[in-house]
Order: structure tokens, then C-alpha cells, then sequence
């Protein structure tokens, strides 16, 4: 969070958009952390799937042998 008390000869243009990106990021935080699990969840749904397919794949080859 902001400091709770600024001077104003310090508070400046660039403090402003400081505090706004840090509003701004502390919203979407919840955002990121659900979009990093579904990532993680979908490259562990492929991983399976692949197992899965190659398992398929090679008992289908082996067989018509």
C-alpha cells in the first residue's frame, strides 16, 4: 500500500502512477495466481493424454505385429 501521509512537494507524477501500478497490480494478483493454476492443470492434462496416447500407440503396434 501507499504511505499513508506524503508531503505534497514530494508527491510527485511519478508517485501517482507508482501507486496506481501498485493498486492496479495488488487487483490483478488473485487473477495471476488462478491463471498460473490452470496453466499447470493444462500441461498436466497433455502430459497425461500423451502417456496415455503413446501407451495406445505402442500396445496397437506390438499387437498387429
Amino acid at each position: 500500500m501507499a504511505e499513508p501521509y506524503v508531503p505534497i512537494a514530494e508527491y510527485t507524477a511519478s508517485n501517482a502512477v507508482l501507486v496506481s501500478l501498485e493498486a492496479v497490480t495488488n487487483v490483478a494478483k488473485p487473477n495471476t495466481d488462478a491463471l498460473a493454476a490452470a496453466t499447470t492443470s493444462a500441461l498436466t492434462s497433455k502430459n497425461t493424454c500423451n502417456t496415455l496416447a503413446a501407451e495406445k500407440f505402442e500396445t496397437m503396434f506390438l499387437v498387429g505385429a
